[in-house]
Protein backbone atom coordinates (compact mmCIF):
# COMPACT_ATOMS: atom_id res chain seq x y z
CA UNK A 1 0.00 0.00 0.00
CA UNK A 2 2.08 3.37 -1.05
CA UNK A 3 1.29 6.19 1.18
CA UNK A 4 -0.11 9.03 -0.99
CA UNK A 5 0.93 13.12 0.35
CA UNK A 6 -1.98 15.71 -0.24
CA UNK A 7 -1.30 17.88 -3.49
CA UNK A 8 -1.41 21.26 -2.12
CA UNK A 9 -0.57 23.57 1.52
CA UNK A 10 -3.98 23.98 2.19
CA UNK A 11 -4.85 20.41 2.07
CA UNK A 12 -2.22 19.10 4.29
CA UNK A 13 -2.70 21.88 6.42
CA UNK A 14 -6.29 21.39 6.80
CA UNK A 15 -6.70 25.08 5.37
CA UNK A 16 -9.67 26.36 3.33
CA UNK A 17 -8.56 27.37 -0.12
CA UNK A 18 -11.58 29.81 -0.55
CA UNK A 19 -11.22 31.87 2.48
CA UNK A 20 -7.61 31.77 3.89
CA UNK A 21 -5.52 34.55 3.55
CA UNK A 22 -2.48 35.46 4.78
CA UNK A 23 -3.17 36.87 8.11
CA UNK A 24 -5.70 35.22 9.00
CA UNK A 25 -6.00 31.20 8.08
CA UNK A 26 -8.87 29.32 7.99
CA UNK A 27 -9.26 25.71 9.40
CA UNK A 28 -12.28 23.54 7.91
CA UNK A 29 -13.08 21.56 10.91
CA UNK A 30 -15.96 19.50 12.25
CA UNK A 31 -18.05 22.01 14.63
CA UNK A 32 -20.22 20.77 17.17
CA UNK A 33 -24.08 20.96 16.94
CA UNK A 34 -25.02 24.41 15.05
CA UNK A 35 -21.84 25.35 15.44
CA UNK A 36 -20.89 27.31 11.67
CA UNK A 37 -17.68 28.76 12.79
CA UNK A 38 -15.58 30.34 15.68
CA UNK A 39 -13.37 33.00 16.16
CA UNK A 40 -9.65 32.37 17.85
CA UNK A 41 -7.52 34.62 20.11
CA UNK A 42 -4.90 33.61 17.65
CA UNK A 43 -6.63 35.37 14.72
CA UNK A 44 -7.43 31.63 13.26
CA UNK A 45 -11.33 31.02 12.49
CA UNK A 46 -12.83 27.59 12.32
CA UNK A 47 -15.45 27.30 9.74
CA UNK A 48 -17.37 23.69 9.74
CA UNK A 49 -16.33 21.87 6.76
CA UNK A 50 -19.41 21.08 5.91
CA UNK A 51 -20.58 24.19 4.86
CA UNK A 52 -20.61 25.04 0.85
CA UNK A 53 -18.09 27.61 -0.26
CA UNK A 54 -20.46 30.36 -0.69
CA UNK A 55 -21.65 29.86 3.11
CA UNK A 56 -17.81 29.60 4.24
CA UNK A 57 -17.22 33.43 2.71
CA UNK A 58 -20.45 34.63 4.81
CA UNK A 59 -19.30 32.60 8.46
CA UNK A 60 -16.39 34.14 7.49
CA UNK A 61 -17.46 37.44 7.45
CA UNK A 62 -19.13 36.89 10.15
CA UNK A 63 -16.36 35.79 12.13
CA UNK A 64 -14.31 38.55 11.13
CA UNK A 65 -16.55 41.02 13.37
CA UNK A 66 -14.99 38.86 16.61
CA UNK A 67 -11.84 39.73 15.15
CA UNK A 68 -12.29 43.36 15.05
CA UNK A 69 -13.63 42.90 18.47
CA UNK A 70 -10.98 41.10 19.79
CA UNK A 71 -8.47 43.46 17.97
CA UNK A 72 -10.09 46.18 19.84
CA UNK A 73 -9.93 44.77 23.12
CA UNK A 74 -13.67 44.85 23.49
CA UNK A 75 -13.85 40.80 23.52
CA UNK A 76 -12.29 38.61 25.01
CA UNK A 77 -12.79 34.85 26.23
CA UNK A 78 -11.15 32.22 28.11
CA UNK A 79 -12.59 28.66 29.21
CA UNK A 80 -14.77 29.97 32.16
CA UNK A 81 -15.87 33.61 31.38
CA UNK A 82 -16.29 35.83 28.07
CA UNK A 83 -15.12 39.70 28.15
CA UNK A 84 -16.98 42.38 26.46
CA UNK A 85 -16.91 45.96 26.29
CA UNK A 86 -19.57 47.66 24.41
CA UNK A 87 -17.18 50.16 23.01
CA UNK A 88 -13.25 51.19 23.99
CA UNK A 89 -14.92 53.56 27.04
CA UNK A 90 -17.44 51.11 28.49
CA UNK A 91 -16.27 49.00 31.56
CA UNK A 92 -15.72 45.53 31.03
CA UNK A 93 -18.51 42.69 31.57
CA UNK A 94 -17.40 39.75 32.56
CA UNK A 95 -20.28 36.75 31.01
CA UNK A 96 -19.62 33.05 32.41
CA UNK A 97 -19.49 30.77 29.79
CA UNK A 98 -21.45 28.29 31.71
CA UNK A 99 -24.72 30.32 32.11
CA UNK A 100 -24.69 31.34 27.74
CA UNK A 101 -25.96 30.13 24.75
CA UNK A 102 -22.47 30.71 23.01
CA UNK A 103 -23.54 32.06 19.54
CA UNK A 104 -27.25 33.17 20.36
CA UNK A 105 -28.13 36.22 18.68
CA UNK A 106 -29.32 38.06 21.62
CA UNK A 107 -26.01 38.35 22.75
CA UNK A 108 -24.19 41.78 22.44
CA UNK A 109 -21.20 40.84 20.36
CA UNK A 110 -23.04 38.10 18.42
CA UNK A 111 -25.71 40.84 18.05
CA UNK A 112 -23.37 43.31 16.43
CA UNK A 113 -21.67 40.75 14.29
CA UNK A 114 -25.13 40.13 13.05
CA UNK A 115 -25.42 43.87 12.20
CA UNK A 116 -22.14 44.19 10.49
CA UNK A 117 -23.16 40.94 8.22
CA UNK A 118 -26.66 42.66 7.13
CA UNK A 119 -24.58 45.89 6.45
CA UNK A 120 -22.32 44.30 4.59
CA UNK A 121 -24.80 42.17 2.27
CA UNK A 122 -27.18 45.12 2.23
CA UNK A 123 -23.77 47.43 0.46
CA UNK A 124 -23.17 44.48 -2.24
CA UNK A 125 -26.56 44.34 -2.82
CA UNK A 126 -27.20 47.86 -3.55
CA UNK A 127 -29.36 48.81 -0.66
Amino acid sequence: MAFKLPNTINSLLGLDPVTTTYSNPVFLKDLEGEVKGEANTDRTTYIDKDLSPRDRVEVKKHEDTHHEQMAQNRLAYDNKNVYWKKDTSSATKILPRKLMEEGAHDLEWEAEAHSNHKKLKNKKHGK
